[in-house]
């Protein structure tokens, strides 16, 4: 059964072994390449190097979001996959290719300008999952560029709708089993601003009072990772920062 967003996956497919990167890249290009995507992502689950080798056969984050203008844009499964893969890209290049960072760059900018509005798209689905795929996306856009990361605070109200802020970081007991939740995935969404060392970007951040409350006041419940990479975070690009006033310091804190 296919559902576009009623709460149930589409059909389990088993999947060879074998995975040839030329063919899903062909495929990508063409205007049938779900099957052949969700392969891709299936198989990076017990082989994580592929999306390594996908960017060392020439595959460019581009192409996963130029196939976006390919897809139902009311199937919010499938764009649920070409933004998992697109995020995986990026990742990939931002941590251990930095070389290819220009076309990490050139392919956020596209998504932004072309296929933006399916961040919202994913973030109201009433799965949890397609929430988690936003919000790692959009981390992984910050993290592409600072500069792109300041576009999303114009383009999105995810970090100022008070109701968004609590919706994300809610615990929600559909999660508990889960080792990602669509909190975990807000939280680094939001340190990744911090990280960047952008001093406009951090007090923009901290200027958020109902989103540092929200954020704060759950961490009670967080697991120990959770909360040791928030303080530490906060402690280094926040408190031991100069550029941040000791009146926003005393404010914040």
């Amino acid at each position: 059964m296919q559902e576009h967003d009623s709460g149930y996956e589409e059909k389990a497919l088993k999947f060879s072994k074998d995975f040839k990167m030329l063919n899903f890249r062909t495929k990508l290009r063409s205007n049938n390449f779900i099957t052949e995507l969700r392969h891709f992502l299936h198989i990076i689950q017990s082989r994580p190097k592929l999306v390594a080798k996908y960017i060392e056969k020439r595959g460019k984050p581009l192409e996963l979001a130029e196939a976006l203008e390919r897809v139902d844009k009311t199937n919010t499964l499938h764009i649920g996959y070409l933004c998992q893969a697109l995020q995986l890209v990026l990742m990939e290049i931002v941590s251990n290719q930095k070389e290819h960072m220009e076309s990490a760059v050139y392919a956020s900018r596209y998504f932004l300008k072309s296929h933006g509005n399916v961040i919202d798209q994913l973030l109201k689905s009433a799965q949890l999952q397609h929430r988690r795929t936003a919000l790692k996306l959009l981390t992984a856009i910050v993290c592409v560029d600072p500069q792109l990361g300041r576009q999303l605070l114009a383009s999105y109200d995810i970090l100022s709708n008070v109701k968004t802020i609590e919706n994300m970081l809610s615990h929600s007991p559909q999660e508990l089993k889960e080792t990602e939740t669509v909190r975990k995935c807000f939280i680094h969404f939001v340190l990744a601003y911090l990280i960047d060392g952008n001093t406009l970007l951090i007090r923009n951040i901290l200027d958020r009072g109902a989103l540092i409350r929200a954020l704060a006041s759950g961490l009670q419940y967080d697991d120990h990772v959770t909360v040791c990479v928030v303080v530490s975070t906060l402690r280094k690009y926040v408190l031991e920062c100069n550029e941040i006033s000791k009146t926003k310091k005393i404010h914040v804190f």
